[in-house]
């Protein structure tokens, strides 16, 4: 193997190693928003879903936070 086809065969592992690092950096980045957002959606649900069966939403956010004292 000559050193041209060393340079061009090290320029496709850069590429490959990059798009590889890229592609689990993202993964890492939306899992961290995943886990730092779900909390907040599940109360949000928990309210959204207690006020549509007609209770008042202050009466909802009391039994969501003494649920969540519970945990």
């Amino acid at each position: 193997m000559n050193s041209e086809q060393k340079i061009c065969a090290k320029k496709i592992l850069d590429r490959i190693v990059s798009f590889i690092l890229t592609t689990i950096g993202i993964c890492a980045i939306l899992t961290i928003c995943i886990w730092l957002i779900l909390p907040y959606y599940t109360e949000y649900n928990y309210i959204q879903t207690c006020i549509e069966e007609g209770h008042d939403k202050n009466w909802c956010k009391q039994i969501w936070e003494e649920l969540e004292k519970l945990d």
